[in-house]
This record gives structure tokens, sequence and C-alpha cells, in this order.
């Protein structure tokens, strides 16, 4: 069966149409979602009791800077004054009794917050990849919360008060 030469062009010049719609559609939803956390991250402040976050990661309290999961599509770090919230893969509330300490690792493009919690072996980590948005959110602890020695640097450091 022969196939008329103006249907082949037809039916590729459509599919390279919705070929480009669907990559431009991509593009566009990688922007929007992706634009969001970045745009706020830069700012360089917290806005309420939200801590920008880049990334958030699940991990094992004996395996500092391994993962189990990953979050950097909607990470969520929120300081209340008796509770935290916070997105690995789902959204969770501890109160701040539960926390057992709170570290800081620094690597060279990220600066991680490690909260550890009381009869636990997992960790959540929060990378706001800035010293002075880890300060911040540091300083909207409690003092009832325990900082190792690097979290009480950086807020040392950064002459941020608790």
């Amino acid at each position: 069966m022969h196939v008329p030469l103006w249907v082949n062009i037809a039916l590729f010049l459509f599919g390279a149409v919705l070929m480009f719609l669907v990559f431009y559609g991509i593009i566009r939803l990688g922007r929007h979602v992706m634009g969001k956390p970045t745009e706020v991250a830069y700012v360089g402040r917290m806005k309420g009791p939200s801590v920008p976050v880049l990334a958030s990661f699940t991990g094992f309290t004996f395996l500092p800077w391994a993962a189990i999961t990953s979050n950097n599509l909607n990470p969520v770090l929120s300081i209340h004054p008796d509770r935290i919230e916070y997105r690995a893969l789902r959204l969770r509330t501890r109160p701040m009794s539960d926390i057992a300490d709170v570290d800081v690792q620094l690597a060279r493009g990220t600066v991680n917050l490690v909260f550890r919690f009381h009869g636990s072996s997992t960790t959540f980590i929060a990378n706001v990849g800035q010293q002075a948005l880890a300060a911040q959110a540091l300083s909207a602890l409690p003092a009832t919360v325990t900082l190792t020695p690097a979290a009480r640097k950086v807020l040392d450091s950064l002459g941020s008060a608790r």
C-alpha cells in the first residue's frame, strides 16, 4: 500500500509540533516549580516560621553524610515555638522536646542543618545554602534545644543571639 508523500510530510510536521509542545511544557513546568525555592532562598532572611530550604534529606544518625530520601521540589522546614514541621517525603510535625540536638554541616556550596531526635535512628537534614540563614534558623530555636559545637560556632560567628 502506497502512502502519498503529503501524508508523510503532514505526519512528520504534526509529530515535530507535538514534540516541541511537550518539551516546552516540561521546561515551563520546571521553571515554575523550581523557580520558587531558589528565589526565596537567595533573599537571605526567614519569613515567619518558615526557613527557606533548597533541599531536604532523611538520614541515619550513624551515617551523617548519607541520605535515605531526598526532596528538592518542595522541602519544608518551619520552626514554631513549640514544634518543628519538616518534609523530606511527607510533612511531619515533631515537638521541640523530641529534638536531641541540632548540628550544622558545612561543605562547598551547602550548609546543612541536621536535626537528631530522641529515640530515633533517623535524622532530618535541611540544606539552607547560606550560613546567615542557618544562623537565623538556629536563633529561632528555643534555648531548650541542644546545639552541637559546630552549630554554636555558626550561630556565634554571625552575631545571632538565641
